[in-house]
């Protein structure tokens, strides 16, 4: 018979069983990155693991979860409908402000459920739910989320409905599919004007004297620099998820290893950019950026940036390369791609949960048109704000 346990630490399971279960492309689900970001300081979070076992106590699914004691529901949200839920807030302050628990990693493109091949997946996910709805309980947490999943095929939907969650669509991602051999050769598959903007960008900084990159591995030596750049973002981004402190790339660096890289932009060698990256030999993910706002323009080094992020996930041999959610007109000139992601909410009151169906389902429709999209360019125009949709290269943070 299958059981369940909840640890606080993910140093309480087997490196080897953890990672058993998790895919080549999945490297912000392997252990190291978990243990990464479990051991940094990130908001206020309170990290738990399930772990779901055969009769054999063989590991067979896991899911980390997190608790925050103030999260603000609208977050992910821009423009108009932002600006109607801070003046809401602004009368009551405790306006979609809720203790929450979370399912999924915190700083990750995407998340679902680590689940054994060949697995009775209904039985799990049956009963994970029932070890967050308990989870839920003891931590006097009445409102559950599971962030930004993908559809892998695990039926969590199915299951989740069963238990009273609804689904809404969460702000898409973003990802390029690596199909050439060179930057160069990646640039001519573009469609003219993307090329245009590329080369523009690239004439431009060369003319104004142009910067120098350099590709790091070991760079906990330079974390305080690279924490204040990621701060001039996050203090910069219209969207502003998990604020993380410094140790956040140290333990990045010591726990990675040759799985995580910076790329920094400097100009008279002095830092004025970076991309932090965790790898895998399947894919590549651009995790967080930090700029110096100062040198930002003149030189396009957000622009910058994803260029060598671009070349470095081609000559690395990656298939996938992801690029984060928002920001997202400056990435599709770059040639990335909408991704589609889901959130699952459940308040414990049932006349609560249907008062948030309508509220979620209303205010988060946008990202449903914007990921079934043709033309998502189009569409961002429509339903985004100037600065959100990458007029100001701003990124979340």
């Amino acid at each position: 018979m299958m059981y369940a346990k909840i640890i606080q630490s993910i140093k309480d399971v087997n490196e080897e069983e953890w990672n058993r279960l998790v895919s080549p492309q999945d490297i912000q689900m392997s252990y190291s990155y978990i243990k990464s970001v479990e051991n940094s300081e990130i908001s206020d979070y309170q990290h738990r693991y399930i772990l779901i076992y055969d009769d054999g106590s063989q590991l067979i699914a896991s899911l980390p979860v997190f608790i925050t004691n103030k999260f603000c529901l609208d977050t992910p949200l821009t423009g108009k409908c932002k600006m109607l839920c801070k003046k809401i807030r602004d009368v009551l302050p405790m306006f979609l402000s809720k203790r929450v628990l979370f399912c999924g990693c915190c700083i990750s493109e995407y998340n679902k459920i680590n689940i054994r091949e060949k697995t009775e997946k209904n039985m799990v996910l049956k009963l994970i739910l029932e070890e967050i709805d308990a989870l839920a309980e003891r931590e006097k947490v009445k409102f559950v989320l599971a962030k930004d999943f993908i559809d892998d095929g695990n039926c969590f939907k199915e299951e989740s409905q069963k238990k009273g969650y609804f689904d809404f669509c969460s702000l898409p991602g973003t990802y390029i599919d690596i199909e050439c051999d060179s930057f160069e050769t990646y640039i001519q598959g573009l469609k003219i004007k993307q090329r245009q903007n590329i080369r523009n960008k690239i004439n431009k900084c060369r003319k104004a004297g142009g910067l120098e990159f350099e590709i790091v591995e070991d760079f906990g030596q330079i974390s305080d620099k690279l924490h204040e750049l990621y701060m001039y973002t996050f203090n910069n981004a219209e969207v502003q998820f998990d604020r993380i402190g410094k140790d956040f790339f140290e333990n990045i660096n010591n726990f990675m290893g040759e799985s995580s890289k910076v790329i920094l932009a400097k100009r008279e060698g002095n830092i004025i950019g970076f991309a932090l990256l965790v790898c895998s030999q399947d894919s590549c993910v651009n995790v967080r950026i930090g700029l110096d706002y100062k040198y930002a323009h003149l030189y396009h080094v957000y622009f910058m940036l994803h260029y060598k992020n671009i070349e470095y996930a081609i000559e690395s041999g990656a298939k996938r390369l992801y690029l984060s959610q928002t920001t997202y007109i400056p990435k599709l000139e770059m040639g990335a791609k909408i991704a589609g992601l889901t959130g699952f909410v459940r308040h414990r009151s049932g006349f609560v949960n249907v008062i948030y169906k309508f509220l979620f389902r209303k205010l988060f429709s946008q990202y449903q048109s914007l990921s079934q999209a043709e033309n998502p360019h189009n569409e961002l125009k429509a339903i985004l704000s100037d600065k959100f949709s990458g007029k100001t290269h701003r990124k979340s943070a």
